[in-house]
């Protein structure tokens, strides 16, 4: 049934500090309990943590120091150089710059950002948000080209080995068919399917998925009038 005595500048456990009074906010609480961000001597006498004199402002993004504004049990941080925004880090986090932004459009690749050429237009291989796009290479520079998927991975059709004319397209080229076929197809990235090409039928050239072709579109001869073998023959 013994408790300590709050508020008589004796510290007695479980009292941390007793600085005489029931004030909070001055590092000693009015429970007589030592205060988070504070520090306080045997005395009782209490002193703020200085947690940018501690712990700076380094970010995550890059080695330079930001500007520091000191808080209770926290500190008020600048972004570096090519970021925006302000973060608040509490006691002694290094970091957690979630608050900080990179600049884009100012000509400076900063991640999370995979180019920026400083302008805020799609379609010319740095998007409006500063992200490498599809079907192009952006250099450290932030020059960036488009991808010749024709000169990549050409036009080698999955139905014959013979080269077909190649156009050249954002992330995709368009492939004439191959001889004995028609049609023409777009192909993704760096696929090589020909799903647009269909065999010539009635040319007197077997072309795969023909199984037969006889020149003619006659069905009860053999070879069906879509160019398959009938049954029984």
């Amino acid at each position: 049934g013994c408790f300590a005595i709050c508020g008589n500048n004796v510290t007695s456990p479980p009292e941390t500090c007793d600085d005489s009074n029931f004030n909070s906010g001055d590092g000693c609480s009015e429970v007589c309990q030592e205060e988070i961000g504070w520090l306080c001597n045997r005395s009782s006498q209490c002193k703020e943590i200085l947690e940018c004199e501690l712990y700076g402002c380094i970010s995550n993004h890059t080695d330079v120091n930001a500007t520091c504004i000191e808080g209770i049990n926290k500190r008020n941080c600048s972004c570096p150089l090519y970021y925006s925004g302000t973060k608040i880090l509490i006691g002694n986090d290094t970091k957690n710059f979630s608050g900080c932004f990179a600049i884009c459009g100012n000509n400076v690749t900063s991640p999370p950002e995979t180019c920026d050429d400083s302008n805020f237009n799609s379609g010319d291989g740095c998007s409006e948000v500063c992200q490498e796009e599809i079907g192009w290479l952006c250099n450290r520079s932030n020059n960036c080209i488009n991808i010749d998927e024709c000169k990549l991975y050409g036009c080698i059709s999955d139905k014959t080995d013979v080269n077909v004319t190649c156009i050249d397209g954002i992330y995709s080229r368009t492939c004439s068919c191959p001889k004995f076929y028609n049609g023409t197809t777009t192909i993704v990235g760096n696929a090589t399917n020909f799903l647009g090409c269909f065999a010539i039928c009635g040319n007197n050239v077997t072309s795969p998925p023909e199984t037969c072709d006889d020149s003619n579109f006659n069905s009860g001869d053999g070879c069906s009038e879509v160019c398959q073998e009938e049954i029984g023959w």
